[in-house]
């Protein structure tokens, strides 16, 4: 799935065009690889993805963990809960941070977090792109 002018940059072949359910819908896809893609557009904005567990299922945990972020003016722009498979009722955290100007905050946030026993793991850290597909006629 992907916008149509994707499609046309790759050379891709449609299989079937307009499938969402909501005509302003938006969906988010990563591009992923050992080296930066070329690209001509341009990024209006850059996130970090982090996992972040938390060892023990203990009242006010999470809380901990957002605190940081709060101490260190960091917007997180998704929070996602993920089954640890390793026992019933255990989680990890998928975090995305804004942090186009804040490198120095991300790194001293994981740094709290670690002090605090929480298991941090930093994805990596990424541009965002828009990409505005021109809408059919009615």
């Amino acid at each position: 799935m992907g916008p149509l002018s994707a499609a046309e940059e790759f050379g891709l072949v449609v299989v079937q065009k307009d499938i969402q359910t909501i005509v302003n819908n938006e969906t988010r896809f990563w591009l992923l690889g050992s080296k930066p893609s070329a690209s001509n557009l341009e990024a209006v904005d850059y996130k970090a993805t982090l996992f972040v567990d938390l060892p023990e299922n203990r009242p006010g945990a999470l809380y901990q963990v957002l605190a940081v972020f709060a101490q260190k003016q960091l917007n997180l722009t998704k929070i996602e809960s993920r089954p640890q498979k390793t026992q019933l009722g255990e989680y990890f955290f998928v975090i995305d941070v804004a942090v186009k100007a804040q490198a120095k905050e991300l790194q001293e946030a994981i740094s709290l977090l670690q002090e605090q026993q929480f298991p941090v793991h930093l994805i990596g850290q990424y541009p965002v792109y828009q990409i505005n597909q021109v809408k059919p006629a009615q």
